[in-house]
């Protein structure tokens, strides 16, 4: 996951409060990888992507990755993957 933001501001104040707080992203993270199931991956993505920037006004992109390492071992494929965009 990436998320884009200008950090001018937490790069010159050292300061928690002018950037994203990375231990509450997983948390939410988290919480949504661990609520009500979703069939596609594609659908997580979304949660994740749209809970994030609707969390964090200062970010203005958010790219979420998500694999599926269970589905590319029984199809026989390096990897089944998806990444989703989302901008302001």
């Amino acid at each position: 996951m990436a998320l884009r933001m200008d950090l001018s501001v937490p790069s010159s104040s050292d300061c928690l409060d002018d950037t994203v707080d990375y231990a509450d992203v997983r948390l939410r993270v988290g919480n949504i990888l661990g609520g009500e199931p979703c069939r596609l991956l594609e659908a997580v993505a979304g949660r994740v992507a749209d809970d994030l920037l609707s969390s964090y006004p200062q970010v203005e992109q958010v790219v979420v990755r998500l694999r599926k390492p269970a589905v590319a071992r029984a199809l026989r494929f390096g990897a089944v993957e998806v990444e989703l965009n989302r901008s302001r």
